[in-house]
């Protein structure tokens, strides 16, 4: 079933920064008032709001389309346009082969961190557990016990150290600003 997405930029005539973004929604005003709320939430959008909440949009496309990629292609391609000035700080939409290059990097990330060190660490140490418990269930082989049990105490250990990480990465986020819901009715203008 073919859908409609619009392709839009938010700016303001006192900066030269702009959004470019895409929405699915039938008013394109809502997906502004979700901008809107992010930005009173604390998100930068670099000036492109005013004091009072405002900006302009203005529709660069919109387009009917079966797959949603392809309206995420589209926003893509506008914002090629706008690499200048636009304060987007996400690819829309990634090739297969950017996708994979974005994957492979977050995953180095990832395992440069102390949370995946201490994951690889923990994964080394339950291999070797459960290579050296199989080779003690094999009465033909000679017992590994001591190994066993040093293998068995580093694992303990790296969980502790595991621990330590994730409460540091709580605290860190309790430490982040925090929004408290409300019910509102929101009332959006084009002025």
């Amino acid at each position: 079933m073919a859908r409609t997405g619009s392709v839009y930029r938010l700016y303001s005539d006192e900066t030269d920064r702009c959004y470019i973004g895409s929405t699915m929604s039938k008013y394109v005003s809502i997906r502004l008032a979700h901008h809107r709320q992010n930005w009173r939430r604390g998100d930068d959008y670099q000036g492109i709001f005013n004091k009072d909440g405002k900006c302009n949009i203005e529709i660069l496309g919109t387009m009917c389309f079966d797959d949603p990629q392809l309206l995420r292609k589209a926003e893509r391609q506008m914002l090629e346009n706008y690499l200048d000035t636009a304060i987007n700080k996400r690819t829309p939409y990634l090739s297969k082969e950017e996708a994979q290059a974005n994957l492979k990097e977050n995953i180095n990330k990832y395992h440069n961190s102390p949370k995946g060190k201490v994951a690889v660490k923990i994964a080394t140490a339950n291999f070797n557990i459960k290579r050296l418990e199989a080779i003690n269930a094999d009465e033909s082989q000679p017992t590994e016990t001591i190994k066993l049990n040093s293998w068995k105490e580093r694992l303990a250990e790296l969980r502790i150290e595991q621990e330590i990480i994730k409460d540091k990465d709580k605290e860190e986020k309790d430490d982040a600003p925090k929004y408290e819901k409300i019910d509102a009715k929101v009332v959006v203008s084009f002025d």
